[in-house]
């Protein structure tokens, strides 16, 4: 009956995330509707680019998430408790070995970089490096408490810093200037807030407890497979308005970054549901019943959240362009870029749950073509890129082949790998 409980708690656990993810998205709604409306079309542009070069570089770190949601799952329901704190401990000290020299070399290359991104000033590239650094630690303390199942505290600690970042936005922009390192330096404040918090939640929830001296087998290895298919995801996901920065001029730019952000929110919608499945089907490689039908609860749940957004956008396409940018009269162009960029965006979010799946089962040898599309996606944008519309449908192309692909590798004809032992939900 334990087994069972924690396996209806996926709903609960679903509703409870995506509640807290909506308070992230009305925040970050807010904050979009403040840029898009207070800064100027090129200004904007600047933002979204930089903010979109932080998540291209730490959403592979996303790979950190995993795996310390992977063992903290494993390591909790063997009740190890100094195990998670050294995993804690583990990551922390890796990552400052990346995390420093990354921030220092986006401050030294700031003046070819600022060129690069057709940049007047050095501002918002350092302020970009300092928020990588920072940002590279915030999967960590989501990731244990993502596979402790402590998602009250993974809620807060993930998502605080979005409401920090709208209020030190509005302090900014309006008492300060109208600038894109006025957003940078509030999405700074965001990230440091949740770090914080992240830390709390931990030592609260591990409590006294030593660390185990020995190093957690298989760590390393997750990871190093596991960054590479979230790197590719990361670059699905990210990289439209890198493109779009580089090859069009400033104010077309700003404009391409509305109909990307309203895209983005496709993706964001069925992200909780893959979060609260993730460590009720923790495994070392096989999957047992009860995974599987928690697997296709999340799958049903997520591919109606994709669905109703999707056919929203299509029917209503000028709805989120008047509530974010307050654009009452959008041209035809805008609207039909609004569709494309929904449905180049609807596969990809169904990617990260299929993704998220496989990443929590161990297995890795199907995931391996979200690089290999990521590849392909910027192939496909060197020679197509006429319109923002080209790229965007080269990106809802590779995508969707993506998740062909990972649906065809499920394990329809049950489990595979050695064990259909899992850590909190799986068993």
């Amino acid at each position: 009956m334990k087994t069972r409980s924690k396996h209806d708690d996926l709903l609960r656990h679903s509703l409870l995330l995506l509640a807290a993810t909506q308070v992230a998205n009305v925040s970050n709604l807010l904050f979009q509707v403040l840029m898009g409306r207070r800064l100027p079309h090129a200004e904007y542009g600047v933002l979204i680019s930089m903010l979109n070069l932080v998540l291209i570089i730490s959403t592979p770190m996303q790979a950190v998430q995993s795996a310390a949601a992977h063992f903290a799952s494993r390591l909790q329901s063997e009740g190890r408790v100094g195990g998670i704190r050294a995993l804690v401990l583990w990551w922390c000290r890796d990552l400052a070995w990346f995390a420093v020299p990354l921030g220092l070399l986006g401050i030294v290359c700031s003046g070819w970089l600022a060129g690069f991104f057709q940049l007047d000033q050095r501002a918002p590239i350092v302020l970009t490096a300092v928020i990588l650094a920072l940002t590279l630690y915030m999967p960590v303390f989501a990731g244990v408490l993502q596979g402790m199942q402590s998602f009250i505290w993974m809620a807060v600690s993930m998502h605080s810093w979005g409401v920090v970042r709208l209020l030190a936005g509005i302090v900014l922009v309006l008492g300060w200037r109208a600038v894109a390192a006025a957003g940078l330096t509030a999405q700074l404040l965001g990230v440091i807030v949740s770090v914080g918090l992240g830390i709390l939640a931990l030592r609260l929830k591990l409590g006294a407890e030593k660390s185990e001296s020995e190093r957690i087998p298989g760590v390393r290895s997750y990871f190093f497979s596991s960054v590479l298919i979230l790197a590719g995801f990361a670059f699905l996901m990210n990289a439209d308005m890198v493109l779009i920065k580089h090859y069009f001029l400033p104010d077309a730019a700003g404009l391409y970054a509305r109909a990307s952000v309203i895209g983005r929110s496709v993706v964001f919608l069925p992200m909780p549901v893959a979060l609260a499945m993730f460590p009720k089907v923790t495994s070392t490689g096989a999957t047992s019943g009860a995974s599987w039908r928690t697997f296709l609860r999340a799958l049903g749940y997520s591919s109606l959240l994709i669905g109703v957004a999707v056919a929203a956008c299509t029917i209503w396409p000028w709805i989120p362009l008047r509530i974010i940018y307050n654009d009452h009269a959008p041209g035809a162009d805008m609207l039909h870029l609004v569709r494309v960029v929904v449905w180049a965006m609807g596969p990809l979010a169904l990617l990260f749950l299929l993704m998220n799946f496989e990443l929590a089962q161990h297995r890795f040898r199907g995931a391996a073509v979200i690089p290999l599309g990521a590849a392909a996606y910027v192939i496909g944008a060197v020679f197509h890129h006429r319109t923002a519309v080209d790229i965007f449908v080269v990106l809802g192309t590779v995508t969707l082949f993506c998740s062909l692909v990972l649906i065809v590798n499920l394990p329809w004809r049950g489990g595979r790998g050695p064990s259909a032992a899992s850590g909190n939900g799986g068993r």
